[in-house]
């Protein structure tokens, strides 16, 4: 007697939209630090997740609410390191205008429209998920061999942070991503965020102390720079075994 094949696992998006949608439901304080990062990242999460099941749609709108939130995530992440400063008075009360303006955007239309339209989409077929998988394992070695010898270049850095970050995402859609993959993620967005710092600094006026915390700032970023490659290597060998 012909034993039945195995039914295939599903996928659901119900955990990361469970988040998105405590992101910008029922709130009526301007969201804060957390918050903010969290709804970008469930946005992240959940193109990601649209991408395993081959579907274009709503990845627009996941966009925009995304962006939406990025002047202030920016703002935070300059914020949360020197927020005590004389010169961060300015910058939070901006900070503060713009969440005021993203929780009016939370109430729109279109947000509601799409939490509702994800919710009645079918599961991604574990089969699919894992042919996915395939392909951003192979656009992680790419970004990962034009890094070799050419770290200083930040261009090719945040194409590495950006396919690591897809790469763990498909990973923690299916089961989990390896520690080495977690760690290079967290060192890359480390750069990242004193890649922002930088720019956020070098747009103020050099008063009250700010050339002082600038030139730490690029003192970190060098030497997070030189340590990427060490942690790809360690990465490497782990990407090519998925």
């Amino acid at each position: 007697m012909r034993r039945p094949s195995p039914r295939l696992r599903e996928i659901p998006p119900t955990a990361w939209l469970d988040r998105l949608e405590e992101s910008t439901a029922g709130a009526r304080d301007a969201p804060d630090a957390e918050r903010v990062h969290e709804l970008r990242v469930a946005c992240g999460r959940l193109m990601v997740w649209l991408d395993l099941g081959g579907w274009r749609v709503i990845r627009d709108d996941l966009r925009w609410l995304r962006r939406s939130a990025a002047t202030v995530r920016d703002m935070d992440v300059l914020l949360g390191r020197f927020g005590s400063r004389a010169w961060a008075a300015e910058l939070a009360a901006q900070r503060s205008l713009g969440a005021s303006d993203l929780l009016r955007g939370f109430a729109h239309p279109r947000v509601a429209g799409l939490v509702q339209a994800i919710a009645v989409m079918p599961s991604v077929p574990e089969e699919a998920a894992r042919d996915h998988l395939s392909r951003e394992r192979r656009r992680t070695l790419r970004a990962g061999k034009r890094l070799d010898h050419r770290e200083k270049h930040l261009g090719e850095v945040h194409r590495l942070r950006r396919a690591v970050r897809r790469l763990r995402y498909v990973l923690e859609w299916i089961a989990d991503a390896p520690k080495e993959l977690a760690a290079l993620q967290n060192e890359l967005g480390a750069l990242n965020d004193l890649v922002i710092m930088e720019r956020l600094l070098a747009d103020r006026p050099s008063e009250d102390g700010i050339a002082a915390d600038r030139a730490v700032v690029e003192k970190e970023l060098d030497a997070h720079r030189t340590r990427i490659p060490e942690l790809w290597d360690d990465a490497r060998e782990v990407v090519e075994s998925l």
